[in-house]
This record gives structure tokens, sequence and C-alpha cells, in this order.
């Protein structure tokens, strides 16, 4: 059975970190603040090492990826989960990215540095090449995996293509869920940008914002797939989406599982959705990221791109 959650992740250590205009026609979770370029990567730079800090004080195996002084400036490229995922089978996915400046954050240094540091990697599948049709799949953004019932949740979107959803879930021999999640913006209901600021599935529960799935036949399916493989649903409200609450990742050091999440969104959760986490015997890990979350319309499951490639250095130490 493959796992759910994984002791290793890959960071991006951003050094131009921004408000990125292109993203903002879709992630209504975007805020221009009045601040200047030097002040936000300095906030950026001492959020981003402090949830390094607090993983790595909890015993989780983080691998930090730098943007590099030649690269061209990406605004967006903490949020590294959105164009590549690691898969046990000892894969690496490339996807198709929404916004332009995005698609620069793909960089070949970054899969090298998860090579030099023992991770097995046999096949690296791209299929970027969607963005040539205007279609796209933003990794776990766009997909909430549930590993060990092979099955993908997925809100569809501008950056949630139905047709490459499906094709990438047969291919990997996946069921697929998909629904239609809305948030209220300015009045009006408009399509939520990324399945995993609504969605997220763990090893024993599912944070879901089920109020934003309006159609009743969508919402029921959801909830049945999650009742039938055992995942306490943990609804959340519409306001705590937009603290983040759903944009959250359950990670493990082998020993203790920990369920990780932004202040903002800690300080949103309710006596009851807490007892039921503590009653799972889950520890929270949390660390205010709110520039982060302001100006970039992401959270710190967006920061991570879990890693589930076999790695050569534990067996030897096995």
């Amino acid at each position: 059975m493959n796992r759910q959650v994984t002791d290793s992740i890959l960071m991006l250590k951003p050094n131009n970190f921004g408000y990125n205009h292109q993203t903002s026609v879709n992630n209504f979770f975007q805020n221009e603040l009045n601040l200047d370029r030097k002040e936000i990567n300095s906030r950026v730079i001492k959020e981003f090492d402090r949830v390094v800090e607090l993983l790595i004080n909890n015993a989780i195996k983080v691998i930090v990826a730098e943007e590099q002084e030649s690269d061209i400036v990406t605004p967006d490229a903490v949020f590294i989960n959105n164009w590549l995922s690691f898969h046990e089978d000892r894969t690496i996915f490339i996807y198709p990215m929404y916004a332009h400046n995005r698609r620069l954050e793909r960089r070949s240094y970054i899969i090298d540095l998860i090579k030099k540091n023992g991770f097995i990697v046999e096949d690296i599948k791209d299929i970027s090449y969607y963005e040539n049709e205007s279609k796209y799949l933003e990794s776990t953004g766009s997909m909430a995996f549930d590993r060990e019932n092979k099955k993908i949740y997925a809100a569809i979107s501008d950056r949630t293509n139905r047709e490459i959803l499906y094709k990438f879930a047969k291919g990997i021999k996946y069921e697929v869920i998909e629904f239609e999640a809305m948030q209220m913006v300015g009045g009006n209901k408009k399509h939520i940008y990324h399945t995993n600021v609504m969605f997220y599935v763990g090893s024993k529960f599912a944070f879901v914002c089920l109020e934003t799935i309006t159609d009743n036949r969508q919402r029921q399916n959801v909830i049945n797939s999650l009742d039938k493989d055992a995942k306490k649903i943990i609804e959340i409200t519409e306001k705590q989406m937009n603290n983040m609450l759903g944009n959250v990742i359950e990670l493990t050091n082998n020993k203790d599982n920990f369920l990780l999440m932004s202040s903002k969104a800690f300080n949103s959760i309710t006596p009851k959705q807490n007892k039921i986490l503590e009653d799972m015997n889950f520890a929270i890990l949390h660390s205010d990221i709110s520039t982060i979350e302001d100006i970039g319309g992401g959270g710190v499951r967006c920061m991570i791109a879990e890693i589930f490639l076999p790695n050569i250095f534990a067996k030897k130490n096995a």
C-alpha cells in the first residue's frame, strides 16, 4: 500500500517573492500590500526560515532549495508544490502551469538536488506540453491525493483541467472524485483556483469546506467516498478556508504524526475541531506566514512538495 504521509519534503527559499498579477486573475486570496520589495522579501525569508526550523526541530527531513542569482524573477516560486510531484514508484511528474511566469519555476537544479540527497529517480514524466493547448493541472494544488486508496479529489477550475486530470489519473491508476468549488468574491460566486485551499485528505481525516461544493450530488459523492475509506470529515467554513485552514499538511518523523498549518489557520480552529484532532493524537505545528499568505494567496501546504521517492541512504542505514 502507498504511504499517505511522508517524513521527507522539499521547500524552496525565495529571493524574489512578490505579488503576481498573472495569477491574481483567478486567485482571489491574493492581496497587494503597500510594502516595498525589500520589506516584503525580508518578511518572507523570516517566515520561511521559521517554518523550516519548526519542521527540523520535530525531526522532519527538509531539503531546502534556493533560488539562484541567475534565475529569472518568479514571484511565486516558494509555492513549489505546483509544478512537480514525487511518487513511490520512483517517478517525478512535471505539470502544466496556468501563469506564464510560473512556468519559469521549473528548474533542473531542483531535481538534481533531490538526486544528490539520495532519492531514487527512474522516470521523469513531463506533461507540461499541455500548456500549448491552454490546459493546466497544477500538481498537488489541483489534486488532493489519497495515496492509500488511490483516489484523487479535484475541484475543476481554470487551473485544473478535466481532460488532463482524467488522463493523468488513468496513467497512475487512480480514481477521480471531481467537483466544482465556489467562493464568494465581491458578492459573486467564483471558482476556487486550487483544490488544496478547501480540501486536504490525510491518513485518518479530511479537512473539507463542504459549503463551497454547491452541487448536492457532487458534495454527497465526496462525503460517500471519504466515509467509505474511513476518513473522518472535519468540515471547515468558508471563513476558515479564507484563513487557510484547508491548506494544511500531515507529516511524520516515523514516530509521531504532525499537522502543519499557518498560525492564521490555527487561530481559526474551533474547540470541537481541535478536540477531534487531539483524539487522533495529532500534534499541531503552526507558524506565522501572514506575508506569504496575504500577498501570495497560498498557505503552508502550498510551500511543501512531499517526497515519496525511495532513498538510497535510508536503505544503507536500515
